[in-house]
């Protein structure tokens, strides 16, 4: 990922939607860069280094002591990110991760060197890991060298809470901040848009919008609020009811997203006026030319109940030119209906 953003840059949060399948999980990466996606996003972490088993449990209010292989279950194994990993490399898909413990970032970083791969492009902060200093300090020892650009999402995070995540990767390299609601899926009446553009100001970095709406017009909205960075969950298909594939968007959203980001440039524009051909030839249609509303003879004064003005406008009886010719004296006859110029007149 380049430091600035030119344009902006949509990203596939593939997660967990493979549910442990090393070939889904490499189909589902293609399938996501085929419907537009410029960078893939993983989630690499293990049951064990996620939860307290017993307090998560407890606080979730349910038995179930199989919660650990439940999770596990939807990860891939360290060798299978390996294939995948360079499966991107060979195909030349960037991608991305999100961390949840310190362990499982030394396994990426120290025991299996994917941090190598070219493509390799971002590091991603969740909006859970936020107040993780542990994690984040690490992250942040590792990055001085690295200098990757640091995505971070911000849900149920405060100003204060913010500005101390920032600090650990400050002058390290571009930080973007994603708008991001944790409701899976989000209402609505939740999406708070502007705060994209309060991130950018308040914090002086460019910022985003992690979304987990069911629909594609918020992300394509976000636009208009200076997003740099759009973020969705990608499946192949909702009907999967499994991790996050209910609440993911499907290829011919993403690529509905993606060519709107693409046109962008043109919805934008620059605000200075530029006529099309088109509209060129609309004008005839759509302005209103001067005609004669009764039959006027040569040397007669023109009065304005003698000018009546309809469409269509061929350019010299516009009706602009109204003013010139009211009160000159015509210098030939005119038949009722037909046009007047400023040929017309002495």
């Amino acid at each position: 990922m380049k430091s600035k953003l030119s344009t902006p840059a949509l990203i596939a949060e593939i997660g967990c939607n493979f549910a442990g399948s090393l070939q889904r999980a490499i189909t589902l990466s293609e399938l996501a860069i085929k419907s537009g996606a410029d960078y893939l996003k993983y989630q690499f972490f293990s049951a064990e280094n996620l939860i307290n088993e017993k307090y998560y449990l407890k606080t979730l209010g349910i038995e179930n002591t199989n919660i650990i292989n439940e999770i596990n279950s939807l990860q891939l194994s360290k060798d299978n990110y390996e294939k995948l990993f360079y499966s991107n490399e060979e195909n030349g898909y960037k991608w991305g991760i999100s961390f949840f413990s310190v362990e499982d970032a030394k396994v990426f970083f120290e025991e299996k060197d994917f941090h190598k791969l070219k493509t390799f492009s971002f590091l991603k902060i969740a909006s859970g890991e936020i107040t993780d200093y542990p994690l984040l300090e690490y992250l942040s020892k590792v990055n001085r060298e690295l200098k990757l650009p640091i995505i971070i999402s911000t849900g149920i995070s405060i100003d204060k809470e913010i500005k101390k995540v920032i600090s650990f990767f400050k002058n390290q390299s571009t930080i973007y901040l994603l708008h991001c609601i944790v409701e899976y899926p989000v209402q609505t009446k939740e999406l708070n848009l502007n705060r994209i553009n309060y991130l950018q100001k308040k914090f002086d970095v460019e910022s985003g919008f992690s979304d987990h709406s069911l629909s594609t017009i918020w992300a394509i909205l976000s636009l208009f609020f200076g997003a740099k960075i759009i973020e969705k969950h990608f499946t192949d298909s909702r009907d999967n009811k499994f991790a996050d594939n209910p609440i993911s968007m499907q290829p011919s959203e993403f690529l509905e997203i993606k060519n709107a980001i693409n046109n962008m440039k043109n919805i934008f524009g620059d605000g200075k006026l530029k006529i099309s051909e088109k509209e060129i030839k609309e004008l005839t249609y759509a302005r209103k030319g001067l005609y004669a509303s009764k039959n006027l003879g040569k040397n007669q004064v023109l009065r304005p109940s003698d000018l009546i003005s309809r469409r269509p406008n061929f350019g010299k009886n516009d009706s602009k030119y109204y003013f010139q010719l009211i009160n000159k004296k015509l210098n030939k006859d005119i038949k009722k209906e037909d046009p007047i110029t400023l040929s017309d007149i002495d």
